[in-house]
């Protein structure tokens, strides 16, 4: 039997490219069904469609509080299908369902930080069975244990925040080594500092309002009766620990502060 309550987090081992990936401005103009129709009212297609993001982010964890540990060299992908970070230390990343969002919006990290990076990303998700291995495991003090439903959710809201800062502002000169053939300046502008931010909570906001199940109660997932496959509950909980040990391996510093603003609940 499958499970009715929300999707939960999985691991993902392919990057998205220009390969397997579309991005919105194309598909647009690839499907001319599209234009000046909502997309929730188009049929569904085999593309996937990228709707935003961006490379060389910061990541990091809110309650870390001022002093951030952040992990470098992340990449986000804002997809018809759900939310995708890439780790790129690490190979392979974490595929994040919008039923899992639960606000996003953007903190002014400084006033006197440079004009053109003084925000940085913040999205607030509801935790599962992965998230919970992959951001807080060890790194967080051990909490009363907790009634837990069988794909490892609480019956009461528990989140996570996380916070993705773009390494570079929009006025740095930095160059890729690589050709940049997916986050385009012909799709997706300068794409970085102010601009990526404000470009990814657009891309949030209409992803949300297009994918997010509007049928879905957090509050149902606690009555559902689940049969899950035991092995593959086993072997995703390995990889989750595997990968958050890396993770954890690679925080580094950063200086950071502020509130969070214009948030989106």
């Amino acid at each position: 039997m499958m499970h009715k309550g929300r999707p939960t987090s999985q691991l993902a081992i392919v990057k998205p490219t220009v390969e397997n990936v579309i991005s919105y401005n194309q598909y647009r103009r690839t499907q001319p069904m599209v234009n000046g129709v909502p997309m929730m009212n188009v049929p569904s297609s085999d593309a996937i469609v990228l709707f935003g993001g961006g490379r060389h982010i910061l990541l990091g964890l809110l309650q870390f509080g001022k002093d951030d540990k952040k992990v470098e060299d992340v990449e986000l992908f804002i997809l018809s299908t759900g939310i995708l970070l890439w780790f790129n230390q690490l190979g392979n990343g974490l595929e994040i369902p919008f039923e899992s969002v639960v606000c996003h919006g953007s903190i002014k990290v400084s006033d006197t930080a440079p004009e053109g990076h003084r925000l940085e990303l913040l999205l607030t998700l509801e935790k599962d069975k992965v998230l919970n291995q992959f951001f807080t495991g060890e790194s967080q003090p051990s909490e009363p244990q907790e009634t837990m439903t069988p794909d490892g959710l609480s019956p009461t809201l528990s989140s996570v925040e996380l916070t993705l800062r773009p390494k570079y502002s929009m006025y740095d000169r930095h160059y890729n080594p690589d050709i940049e053939n997916l986050f385009t300046f012909e799709n997706f502008g300068v794409n970085r500092g102010d601009d990526m931010v404000d470009k990814c909570n657009e891309a949030l906001a209409l992803c949300l309002e297009m994918y997010k199940d509007p049928n879905y109660d957090a509050n149902e997932d606690e009555g559902d009766e689940i049969e899950q496959d035991e092995d593959d509950a086993v072997g995703d909980e390995n990889h989750a620990e595997a990968m958050f040990t890396s993770i954890n391996d690679t925080w580094n510093r950063y200086a950071n502060s502020g509130l969070a603003d214009d948030l989106e609940c």
